[in-house]
């Protein structure tokens, strides 16, 4: 797991680490606008806190109902349009 203690007193990052893990498939300019924060500060946080709350995800610490869904709705549409999988698409 990536260690970021020495941002725990960094309200800035912490702010973005927190929108993430409540919006985790927000861009920088959505969680710029929903935090009413300054873009650049956003986007210099963003990727280490992107991939904070991916590990998280991965190891269950955090839970994205909406992303699961996306995810969901995309395989479910994935089956449907190529039923034979990866065959299916070969042979067109």
């Amino acid at each position: 797991m990536i260690n970021y203690d020495h941002l725990r007193d960094n309200d800035d990052f912490m702010r973005v680490l927190s929108a993430i893990r409540e919006h985790c498939l927000a861009g920088e300019d959505e969680i710029a606008e929903r935090e009413d924060m300054d873009y650049g500060v956003v986007r210099e946080h963003y990727h280490l806190a992107q991939a904070i709350v991916a590990e998280e995800i991965d190891h269950g610490i955090v839970h994205d109902p909406y992303g699961a869904s996306v995810a969901q709705g995309f395989m479910t549409w994935l089956r449907t349009e190529y039923p034979q999988g990866a065959q299916a698409q070969k042979e067109e």
